[in-house]
């Protein structure tokens, strides 16, 4: 009877392990990447509005010095506030479907007007090829704008529609797990009603298993993915997907020493009550 319940056990333990790690897998999912607040909130952590910007002005230059135009024409392209509002908007079209707000129209008006102020302090006429040229120019410095702000807007139409289906299936999936964990954990409870300490023992074995093998996964993804070299449509979007990379698989390291701490002061505590009442 023994072996028989000690083999149960162990089955049990095997079993709550994996369910820790898959239901604390999609909790994860769920309210990291797949939620827009904390896409949000790491926009602000990292300062990305800033960097886009930096970004902008470093390419606003490089036409700049292609052109020979003086630098004021390429100043206050675009307003701060037209920026994030950009950025928000493409977010929010990601996770809620909708349209895409984008101020590439008041950039081509600012540099268009800048350029024409020019012109006319310096009493230049354009003639029909020079003016196609200027025309063509203003099209790559708004081209510009919008590769920095959202670069495949093109290509996103189906997105919102994917990620509502993978949040809905994510759902049932969490609830399906969480039901069979508290079934097993019941179960093993019903097993040693007359022993706790086995009980607590069984439980503990089962964090501390979980919590090596989060910690373990996230020492594995570093050794062998090198994050630090994506690169996705521009370098500002690349730091940004790093960033969030490196930000979730920090927590399942933090959660795994968290899960480990816990399973191993529940072990501690077993062995010391089953000395007591022997």
């Amino acid at each position: 009877m023994k072996v028989l319940k000690k083999g149960i056990d162990i089955v049990i333990a095997f079993l709550v392990t994996l369910l820790i790690i898959a239901t604390f897998s999609v909790v994860m999912l769920s309210h990291t990447i797949l939620q827009k607040e904390y896409i949000f909130s790491k926009l602000e952590e990292i300062d990305y509005y800033q960097k886009v910007g930096t970004n902008l002005k470093n390419g606003f230059e490089n036409y700049q010095y292609q052109s020979g135009l003086p630098e004021n024409i390429f100043e206050n392209l675009y307003a701060e506030e037209d920026l994030k509002a950009d950025i928000h908007s493409f977010i929010n079209y990601l996770y809620d479907g909708g349209e895409i707000q984008n101020s590439s129209d008041k950039v081509r008006t600012t540099i268009k007007q800048n350029i024409n102020q020019y012109l006319s302090e310096n009493n230049r006429t354009l003639k029909e090829e020079e003016q196609k040229n200027i025309e063509n120019f203003e099209s790559l410095i708004v081209q510009v704008y919008e590769n920095e702000i959202a670069s495949m807007a093109s290509y996103i139409q189906q997105i919102p529609n994917v990620l509502e289906q993978i949040n809905g299936v994510l759902k049932a999936v969490q609830l399906g797990l969480i039901v069979v964990l508290i079934f097993l954990v019941l179960m093993d409870l019903l097993l040693h009603i007359r022993e706790w300490n086995e009980f607590v023992n069984c439980v503990g074995i089962s964090m501390i298993s979980s919590g090596v093998l989060l910690f373990l996964f996230q020492m594995t993804i570093y050794k062998h993915v090198d994050i630090n070299n994506i690169l996705l449509l521009n370098q500002s979007f690349s730091d940004f997907v790093k960033y969030i990379i490196s930000d979730v698989l920090d927590q399942y390291r933090n959660y795994g020493m968290i899960f480990a701490g816990v399973g191993l002061v529940g072990i501690v505590w077993s062995n010391f009550w089953k000395k007591v009442e022997d």
